[in-house]
């Protein structure tokens, strides 16, 4: 009996009708999470992340100027409203040294490297001035800066205004969106300031603060 048996098995075999598990190639285009990428034939792909982090830092006023007006008779005060052109940065208090804050080199810097690329505004006021002993204080009409262009790597457009900043906080420098990141410098070239008629003015030395917002966004 055991010999038919074989010689029927061995009759399927040849015949191919013996029942077989199917083998499949491995497909190289399916990598999947810690899978090798399997070549039969051809080429096989692969994708991998490469990263970079960008760090965020900060918008900054590093730098404002003291402003030092030409003198004024009081005869010309008495008479009528006077025009006075900045002629330096060089501002003293009595015995207390520098002006605080302020420096003598008549710059202004920002520095904005927070990544956001909003853009900022640099607002200004000029109060009024006033005498050591505040017996007298005179409040300006008028003062601006005359314009001028701004330095750094991404200053196109932005630029020093001649917006009226006596009493009133006037955007002075605007930096639109996509502009003024980086360090943006601005050299002031010309500042001029007018003083009202004052018919009863003391003579003395005058100052007033001049009170710097730098805010985020070409808006504030």
């Amino acid at each position: 009996m055991k010999p038919m048996k074989y010689w029927v098995i061995g009759l399927l075999l040849l015949s191919g009708l013996w029942p077989s598990q199917s083998v499949l190639a491995a497909d190289p285009t399916d990598v999947g999470p810690a899978m090798p990428a399997v070549v039969v034939d051809g080429n096989a792909t692969a994708t991998s992340t490469a990263q970079v982090d960008v760090v965020a830092q900060t918008l900054a006023l590093v730098q404002v100027p003291d402003l030092r007006f030409q003198a004024v008779k009081v005869k010309d005060l008495i008479q009528g409203p006077q025009t006075l052109a900045m002629v330096s940065g060089s501002v003293t208090k009595d015995g207390e040294g520098p002006g605080f804050d302020g420096d003598d080199q008549e710059q202004i810097v920002v520095e904005d490297y927070r990544g956001t690329n909003s853009g900022w505004q640099l607002l200004v006021k000029l109060d009024a001035f006033q005498l050591a002993d505040s017996s007298q204080t005179i409040m300006p009409t008028l003062a601006q800066f005359g314009p001028t262009n701004a330095m750094g790597v991404n200053v196109s457009g932005v630029g020093l205004s001649d917006a009226n900043f006596a009493d009133n906080d006037a955007p002075v420098v605007v930096a639109p969106a996509d502009r003024g990141t980086g360090t943006t410098t601005i050299q002031i070239a010309t500042a001029s300031l007018t003083l009202p008629q004052t018919k009863s003015v003391l003579a003395g030395d005058y100052r007033a603060p001049l009170n710097w917002l730098l805010v985020s966004g070409p808006q504030p």
